[in-house]
């Protein structure tokens, strides 16, 4: 460690510039020379081994064309005995040698892959050979079938002539292809030797080469001695020079510390000694990030990096003061150098603002929770600047205002509503002026929908200055007015009950009465024909007035307990109730069933699903419109258990696709102010509470227009059902 450290100081002190060249000069030629020099003899002892790859390669082709040669001289003996003595014995190596030659051409032919010149000459050898063994086999089958001795006149000679001849030229062949290659073997051999030589001469110049090396790194090492000598000099008289400048340093305010390019402190002032707490005695020699446990924002290397391209940092850290605590500081770092340029050394000049940066984080704390409040609050909440453009909004201003298009932050509050009614605008001017006020009203929404809203304005700023703007608290009180209107049309459709079922009680007696006399008037003997056919008439207008009395006391004194009932019967019930909208419709019902069937349930509840339904079918039927009604048993729902459909189709205008999922929603209603958007959430509520299920199909288009509602209802009640009937 001692000498490491010596070490690290000499390299502070030396020209770091200087003393670089020095080293790769010392170290960088000899090295470089010697590689050189070994990749000489490397390149050289390869192209000598190629060289003899290459002598030995020609001695290889003509070693195989003299077997070649040999083969064919033998062919061509054997063929001459066998013509001039008529004897098989010479034909028996003849074709052993046929076999053979064909492989010796192909052996012959790879060796000389590489050598164009040299294939074409084979080629021409392989050629003439092909044709002298067809003239031999020609010979040979005339030696089959001539007597000996050979007939000289019938072209024998000739013949015999001609394979002279072909074997001349095989051997001219041969001898051309034999002295290229002998040429191409002289060639290699020339360039083995002139390799030799040069390795030699190479082998020969190492050590005048590793001679001089020796000679120049001792140079190098001279020149580095002198310079280090140089250095610590130059070291002495800075040295000097940094003692008088740390002494006015000491007097600073500021934190002020000196350290060297590896982090050690040199120099530590009063006022470092008062915020960090470590006497100058303690802090200097040590490594200021291990000492301060310095945290830095970026990383250290970035800072390191830009402050030697630049000069100079300045940015925060946190460190950590003797006895443990925090210190926020702000920071300027600048660079030191020595005369000649070089980096030498970091001054650190440092402001404590620990106390600032906990009143800043304290602020973006109430800053943070104030838009937690305002982004959360279960209100529509909006906070706007002087310009009406918007600083902060609740997640349920966004519900309210339905608007799309992502954030609206920055946005103007008249971009987003340019048909804002102007007595809005002004609301808003007065809200700006210091005003507080509120009403309620209806607004149209971003989605084109109706709204009623209860809003208020309140002005927002620091006391005693101009508004910053203004704070905008709406509530949607859509569902809460229609409520109450429901709840309105209801009570009165209640009261209208009571006074239809006492209405009803009182017209009962005396049409009890007047019946009677309508039945002994049709009683009397000679009544005139005329007389009994108004009497009749009125008897059954009368009989109608009696049902309606009785279905409207039914009505009103009916059960809330589960019975046994015919479906069919509370149909028949519902269409009766409807007869005079079917009579004004010309409407047609069609009942389809077969036989009763029997459910255990609350009887006017399903007398309403059914009103309910048939109604809705009604309203949406042209003239001479068609209802169907259908009645089915089976087995459905959960667990398989016995149930009964009941489907309400109707050839109306149908309902649009876009509407279909809302249908069974509170307060919508596709009727406008005609309807209150309760029926059909009434009706799904009944028949969820007796444990069954409703679906709708409908279709707009021309063909097979309409809407088919299916109603599925167990038999007998669940468990749950028999309860909310119970509750209810």
């Amino acid at each position: 460690m001692p000498v490491q450290s010596r070490y690290l100081r000499l390299v502070d002190i030396v020209e770091e510039k200087k003393f670089k060249a020095l080293l790769r000069r010392m170290v960088g030629i000899p090295v470089i020379a010697l590689a050189i020099l070994a990749a000489l003899l490397l390149v050289e002892i390869q192209a000598l081994r190629n060289s003899l790859r290459g002598v030995e390669h020609a001695d290889q082709v003509i070693n195989a064309d003299r077997e070649l040669i040999k083969l064919t001289v033998d062919m061509q003996t054997d063929v001459r005995g066998f013509l001039y003595t008529g004897k098989s014995e010479f034909l028996q190596p003849y074709k052993e040698s046929v076999q053979i030659i064909n492989s010796e051409f192909t052996t012959l032919n790879q060796l000389v892959s590489d050598d164009p010149g040299q294939q074409a000459r084979l080629a021409a050898i392989h050629r003439r050979f092909d044709e002298w063994q067809q003239q031999a086999e020609h010979s040979i089958e005339l030696r089959h079938r001539s007597l000996p001795p050979l007939d000289i006149g019938e072209g024998g000679y000739e013949s015999s002539l001609q394979r002279n001849q072909m074997r001349a030229s095989v051997r001219a062949d041969h001898d051309a292809f034999t002295a290229a290659e002998a040429q191409l073997r002289a060639e290699r051999k020339r360039m083995v030797e002139r390799r030799s030589g040069i390795l030699v001469i190479t082998i020969l110049l190492a050590p005048l080469v590793g001679g001089g090396l020796a000679m120049f790194t001792s140079r190098q090492i001279r020149l580095l001695a002198e310079r280090f000598k140089e250095s610590l000099d130059i070291a002495g008289k800075r040295a000097e020079a940094l003692h008088e400048q740390a002494e006015l340093l000491d007097l600073a305010h500021d934190t002020i510390m000196v350290r060297d390019l590896h982090g050690t402190i040199r120099f530590w002032n009063h006022g470092a000694e008062e915020m960090y707490g470590y006497s100058k005695e303690q802090a200097t020699g040590k490594i200021a990030q291990e000492l301060l446990h310095t945290i830095f924002l970026r990383p250290s290397a970035e800072i390191d990096a830009e402050l030697l391209r630049k000069g100079r940092w300045e940015g925060e850290l946190t460190r950590a003061t003797k006895d443990g605590k925090p210190a926020v500081v702000n920071t300027h770092w600048v660079l030191q150098r020595d005369k000649d340029g070089m980096a030498c050394g970091v001054m650190e000049i440092s402001t404590d603002i620990t106390e600032y940066k906990r009143a800043e984080e304290e602020s973006k704390r109430s800053k943070h929770l104030l838009e937690m409040f305002v982004e959360n609050a279960p209100a529509a909440l909006a906070m706007f600047n002087r310009n009406m453009c918007y600083v902060r909004v609740s997640k349920k201003w966004d519900e309210v205002c339905r608007l799309e298009g992502g954030s609206i932050l920055g946005k103007s509050h008249y971009e987003l509503f340019p048909n804002l009614p102007e007595h809005w605008k002004e609301a808003h001017r007065r809200g700006l002026a210091g005003e507080s006020l509120g009403a309620e009203e209806e607004w149209v929404a971003g989605d084109g929908t109706k709204r009623t809203v209860r809003w208020a304005i309140h002005p927002w700023g620091d006391s005693g200055t101009e508004t910053g703007g203004i704070i905008i608290f709406s509530e949607d009180i859509t569902q809460r007015k229609q409520t109450e209107l429901a709840l309105l049309r209801s009570e009165k459709l209640a009261s209208v009950g009571r006074m239809a079922a006492v209405i009803a009680h009182e017209i009962n007696n005396p049409l009890a009465a007047t019946m009677n006399a309508v039945y002994l008037a049709l009683n009397m003997k000679n009544l005139p024909t005329e007389a009994r056919r108004y009497l009749e008439m009125a008897d059954a207008e009368l009989k109608r007035i009696a049902h309606i009395t009785r279905q409207s006391l039914g009505f009103y004194r009916e059960s809330n307990a589960p019975a046994r009932m015919t479906v069919q019967s509370v149909l028949n019930s519902a269409v009766d109730l409807l007869s005079s909208r079917i009579k004004a419709k010309h409407a047609a019902i069609e009942r389809q069933w077969e036989e009763d069937v029997e459910i255990t349930a609350v009887a006017g509840e399903l007398r309403q699903v059914f009103s309910n339904l048939l109604a809705n079918s009604l309203d949406a039927l042209d003239d001479h419109g068609t209802v169907k009604l259908r009645v089915s048993s089976g087995t459905g729902l959960k667990g398989g258990q016995r149930c009964v459909r009941v489907t309400i189709a109707d050839n109306g205008k149908g309902i649009a696709a876009n509407l279909r999922p809302h249908i069974f929603e509170p307060f919508f209603t596709t009727k406008g102010t005609i309807g209150t958007g309760l029926g059909l959430w009434v009706t799904k509520e009944i028949i969820d509470k007796h444990g069954g299920t409703i679906q709708v199909r409908s279709n707009t288009r021309e063909v097979r227009r309409g809407t088919v509602f299916s109603v599925v209802l167990p038999v007998e009640p669940t468990a749950a059902a028999r309860g909310k009937s119970a509750g209810d």
